[in-house]
C-alpha cells in the first residue's frame, strides 16, 4: 500500500508539473491590437516560492540529521546515529543532495535575473 501511494504522489507531482509547464493563455483586452499573454514564464514569483520552501526543507532536514548525529544534552535526546549507522549514511547523503539542489536553484535564479538585466 505504501508503495501504491508513493507511486501515485509522484504521478500527480509529474502531473502537475507538466500542467503547469504546458499552460499559457492569450486575453485581448479591448481590441485585437493589445493583448496580453499569461503563460509559466510570466510567474517569476513561482521560482522565488520554490526556492525559498526548497531552502527551508533544506535546512530543516539538515537540522535533524544533526541531532541524530550528535543528539542533544539538554533535552535527553540521543544521537541514534551509533546504532542505525546505515540510515544515518543515506539521510546525510539525501540532505547534501537537497542542499546541492538549492544551490542549483540559486544559481537559476542568478542566471535569469541576469539574463533580465541585460535585456
Amino acid at each position: 500500500m505504501d508503495f501504491i501511494l508513493r507511486l501515485g504522489a509522484i504521478a500527480a507531482a509529474l502531473g502537475a508539473a507538466a500542467t503547469m509547464g504546458t499552460s499559457d493563455q492569450t486575453l485581448p483586452f479591448f481590441t485585437q491590437f493589445f493583448q496580453f499573454e499569461a503563460s509559466y514564464d510570466s510567474f517569476t514569483t513561482f521560482q522565488y516560492v520554490f526556492l525559498t520552501l526548497a531552502t527551508a526543507s533544506g535546512a530543516s532536514a539538515a537540522a535533524v540529521v544533526y541531532l541524530a548525529h550528535n543528539g542533544n544534552q539538554d533535552s535527553n535526546w540521543l544521537a541514534i546515529c551509533n546504532q542505525f549507522g546505515d540510515l544515518c549514511a543515506q539521510t546525510s547523503s539525501a540532505v547534501v543532495a537537497s542542499l546541492v539542489a538549492v544551490v542549483v536553484l540559486v544559481l537559476l535564479v542568478v542566471m535569469s535575473s541576469l539574463a533580465l538585466g541585460k535585456r
